[in-house]
């Protein structure tokens, strides 16, 4: 197909013009370039589509050309809708050319997908506020907030700023956040990605959000009421900023006029550095997709956990996990100040604190109807020196009755030894048949021994069937000959090592002649 045949076919024309300067290219301004050069009517068509032109506004191609080609690359996208993309760090040069171009076109931005610093997006300065006026034609917003420049150097700076204005709030650090109200219409807004900014309460125009990812002040009560009106929410994304004061009390059930649902809502993300309060409020009252896809961060609790909010907690992620019905692999770290659950795709939970963590480990590992509790792979770290905690992860150890693979590192290989010998209930990990070993830097010889020698004695327990090591260097494991048919595999040397106990060579399992290095 020649040229003049492929224009006479229009459709295919324009589809093949709009692919080259779609805003996901790495290079549109570039193709539709080399596409005007192919012929003169191909150049004719493509200088009087501003469509074509307005689809193509990539910053990481126009920051590299003069204000020139800018201005020019703008004139030819006329009145059409644009398609802006900048999703390079600005420059402060770039950055203005930006923000002017989003101020003098706000109107018929379609697609916007920029950083800009976090001086400007904080700062009460009048262009700052062009997210505050209506966006008829935006269907994705997506600003990336990042920390480059102490100070945005504009005209408007010196303007003050209210600081008891309602759309302020000061963030976990001093920062204060601002909301994009878009003056109450963007009647065709999708998607609105953006940590750095706030949703005012009640944002009505926003009511059509299939996406949302923001900053919410520390009021649980606030951002209830603004997601009760996104019926259609498919994925939520929430750092909640500020001092925790504005929670109810958690710890009481909610009513049902105090629930939100939200039936296509498939993924919820809620994160703060330490309005825990407000999260777990949040939470308790959310309603999503059964099934749905969670992950819950809380950095840094400031003060003690009560045990009235240690029952909350049990009561609101028991609630979550018990429509959890498959885990193929579970991952759970305790260290001093921090727990962490993860189930790779499904649920992920995060908390630390500067008191005890007592109360969350009783909260969370004390899940009777927990879909964790079918973990088929358990990755476990026990990084804590307090005892307190014993009890409680033995009592959730032990209900761990369908692992069969446990990936754990020495310490913590001693600590569930330890822990089995208290143990007067079943065995724990009664299907276990594959280990996973971390010994860098450490002998393990004598407690691999111990495990494996308890293990036998125990009723009711399968037998180990492999043992894979990371980190052989230095140590012998020569006795692990008697244990027939168990394979102990591992490097050495960039040797893979690959034997099967009892084949009558204990001696490969010497691996204290050198270094693995």
């Amino acid at each position: 197909m020649n040229n003049h045949q492929l224009i006479s076919n229009h459709d295919v024309f324009r589809e093949v013009l709009y692919s080259l300067a779609s805003y996901d290219q790495d290079k549109p301004l570039k193709a539709l370039r080399l596409a005007s050069h192919v012929c003169t009517s191909w150049r004719q068509i493509i200088l009087s589509s501003p469509a074509l032109w307005g689809r193509a506004v990539n910053m990481e191609e126009l920051n590299q050309k003069t204000d020139n080609w800018r201005t020019e690359v703008v004139r030819r996208t006329g009145d059409a809708e644009l398609c802006i993309r900048a999703r390079c760090y600005p420059s402060a040069q770039s950055e203005r050319f930006i923000i002017s171009l989003i101020q003098g076109n706000w109107h018929r931005i379609k697609y916007l997908h920029i950083c800009l610093t976090n001086s400007f997006l904080h700062s009460p300065n009048i262009r700052s506020k062009i997210f505050q006026t209506p966006a008829p034609s935006l269907e994705h917003f997506v600003v990336q907030g990042v920390n480059l420049f102490e100070h945005y150097d504009s005209e408007d700076e010196d303007e003050a700023g209210n600081e008891d204005e309602p759309s302020l709030v000061v963030g976990d650090r001093g920062e204060r956040f601002r909301a994009a109200s878009f003056g109450g219409s963007a009647p065709r807004l999708t998607h609105f990605a953006s940590p750095a900014l706030l949703l005012p309460p009640a944002a009505s125009c926003v009511s059509q959000l299939l996406h949302l990812d923001f900053a919410a002040k520390p009021r649980a009560r606030d951002l209830l009421n603004t997601l009760r009106l996104m019926p259609n929410l498919q994925s939520l994304r929430v750092r909640i900023v500020g001092n925790d004061s504005g929670s109810q009390d958690a710890t009481t059930t909610p009513t049902p006029a105090e629930l939100v649902f939200l039936p296509h809502l498939s993924h919820v993300h809620i994160s703060t550095l330490a309005a825990w309060k407000v999260a777990i409020e949040t939470l308790d009252r959310l309603r999503p997709f059964p099934g749905f896809r969670l992950e819950f961060r809380v950095d840094e609790a400031q003060e003690e956990i009560s045990s009235a909010y240690a029952v909350a907690i049990k009561r609101v992620f028991g609630r979550i996990l018990q429509d959890v019905k498959e885990v193929n692999l579970l991952n759970v770290t305790i260290y001093d100040d921090c727990l962490s659950i993860d189930t790779a795709n499904k649920f992920h939970f995060g908390f630390g604190s500067r008191g005890t963590l007592l109360p969350i480990l009783q909260g969370m590992l004390c899940l009777p109807q927990s879909g964790l509790l079918l973990a088929k792979k358990l990755l476990f770290t026990k990084s804590s020196e307090d005892r307190l905690y014993d009890e409680i992860i033995m009592a959730f150890t032990s209900s761990l009755s369908e692992v069969e693979s446990l990936h754990v590192d020495v310490p913590t290989l001693a600590y569930i030894h330890n822990l089995s010998l208290r143990h007067l209930g079943p065995p724990f990990f009664p299907l276990l048949k594959d280990i996973e070993l971390s010994g860098r830097n450490m002998p393990f010889a004598t407690i691999l021994e111990l495990f494996l020698d308890h293990r036998k004695t125990l009723n009711g327990s399968a037998m180990i069937q492999s043992l894979t090591i990371y980190g052989l260097a230095g140590n012998n494991l020569s006795n692990l000959e008697r244990f027939n048919g168990l394979l102990v595999e591992g490097y050495f040397h960039g040797k893979r090592i690959h034997y099967v106990c009892g084949s009558g060579r204990p001696e490969i399992l010497n691996f204290t002649e050198a270094d693995e290095w």
